[in-house]
């Protein structure tokens, strides 16, 4: 079971029914017999051996970029088709992410993941699995090129409802009462950086300063565990943060930087 047992060998991420859920869904995807043939063939076309490839430097980094964007040497194929074959494989998947992406691509290279990948799915569906929160307003910044009607709507929509919570159809109603009681301090904060905002959803929201010094001070110790950084900020003057705050901070870095 190599989903659950990152869980188990988890020391920093304190894990909820939900992460167990979804962890426990990614090993029955990949233990499905049409998951196991496509992986086989893709391993055959791209000259991995059967098991995966042996450890080697590219496993063991813990650059983002080289797991997105680089491929190991003596592979026959490009990042760009790897990624195509992958998403085609990944699509009956009820939900997806970047994290869970990179950690198929580690599986169907090594046929296991680096302690690196396991963290950094961890982190992922710390704030994201079965419910997220997200910034509609953000989510919807390309509403420009859409048709005047479908703009309109969405700067209505976005203007009442600036945040909102994605509910997967597997979560169940307890699913959603663990999210919104554990990720509260989250959810406020998605909901209070509106507040005092303009009302015109192109006017620019200007960042609270002391709370883009914590993020890049989240940032600045991304190679360190979850509760090193909450023990970091502390030391630093920061109100103390919940995990997952931290965790969904780091996923935001990383997406804008991908």
């Amino acid at each position: 079971m190599i989903f659950l047992n990152i869980a188990e060998n988890n020391q920093d991420i304190p894990i909820t029914k939900s992460i167990i859920r979804t962890l426990r869904y990614l090993d029955d995807f990949i233990s499905s017999d049409k998951f196991q043939a496509d992986i086989k063939t893709l391993r055959e076309t791209i000259g991995v051996p059967e098991s995966g490839m042996e450890v080697n430097d590219y496993f063991l980094s813990e650059d983002i970029d080289s797991w997105v964007f680089k491929l190991p040497k003596g592979i026959n194929s490009t990042d760009k088709d790897i990624n195509l074959f992958l998403k085609e494989i990944a699509e009956p998947l009820v939900f997806r992410s970047l994290e869970i992406s990179i950690a198929l691509r580690a599986y169907l290279l090594f046929g296991k993941l680096s302690p690196f990948i396991e963290n950094l799915l961890l982190e992922s569906l710390a704030t994201k699995n079965l419910c997220q929160i997200i910034d509609l307003r953000e989510e919807f910044l390309w509403r420009n090129q859409a048709n005047d009607a479908l703009t309109k709507y969405i700067d209505e929509l976005t203007s009442k409802y600036p945040t909102a919570i994605l509910i997967n159809p597997e979560a169940s109603k307890r699913d959603l009462i663990e999210y919104i009681n554990k990720y509260w301090s989250l959810i406020d904060e998605y909901r209070l950086k509106y507040i005092e905002s303009p009302k015109k959803i192109g006017n620019t929201r200007k960042i609270n300063p002391k709370i883009r010094a914590r993020n890049e001070l989240i940032w600045s110790n991304k190679d360190k565990s979850i509760k090193e950084i909450v023990r970091i900020l502390a030391s630093n003057g920061f109100e103390v943060m919940d995990e997952g705050l931290v965790g969904k901070i780091l996923s935001l870095f990383r997406k804008n930087r991908s």
